[in-house]
């Protein structure tokens, strides 16, 4: 799951931004060539940083840019592997559900939905760098805690992400199509 540490936000109808560390997608992928296939994994890591607009204590509307990256080498020969790499822009709605607002400390729950506008890159030490767009559906929920002071915030949560996302790539290697399909799940 990855860990989203909250920087100051000003709430009362303002500003905030998030800032995810920590974060990590997981990527199944399948190559095939010359008729024969192979599974491999990758562990992208990366960055997550979230602009939000708050237009009631308890809807906000946001837009998210993320970085992850990582590599398979699974089954592969030392020094050969498929770089994959994933950008996003996902504008969002969020909906929180405040558990505590008595004193200096905020415990909410949340809900965030949007659209997810991807592109996905994948190369290996024998081919050059493909790419692949994709849109989709963001999902995610999770729980927030954090201290108050005025109209400022400053705490930290833990969401957890249901979308992935496909991508399908082909190369020629020695006059042969090399296809390669990754799953990269949040």
């Amino acid at each position: 799951l990855p860990f989203i540490f909250c920087i100051p936000q000003i709430n009362a109808g303002q500003f905030g931004i998030d800032l995810g560390i920590g974060s990590s997608y997981d990527a199944t992928t399948t190559r095939t060539w010359l008729g024969t296939s192979t599974s491999g994994e990758a562990k992208l890591s990366g960055s997550d940083l979230r602009f939000l607009y708050y237009s009631d204590m308890n809807l906000s509307y946001g837009l998210r840019l993320a970085s992850h990256e990582g590599e398979d080498t699974t089954g592969l020969p030392s020094g050969y592997a498929y770089k994959i790499s994933i950008s996003e822009t996902s504008p969002f709605v969020k909906y929180s559900i405040p558990f505590n607002e008595e004193g200096d400390s905020v415990i909410e729950g949340f809900f965030v939905g949007g659209l997810n506008l991807a592109t996905m890159k994948v190369s290996h030490t024998l081919t050059t760098e493909s790419s692949a767009s994709t849109t989709g559906l963001m999902l995610e929920g999770g729980i927030f805690a954090g201290m108050k002071k005025d109209d400022m915030t400053f705490g930290g949560g833990i969401s957890l992400p249901i979308d992935s996302y496909e991508g399908n790539f082909q190369w020629d290697v020695y006059g042969y199509t090399l296809d390669y399909k990754a799953t990269v799940k949040k």
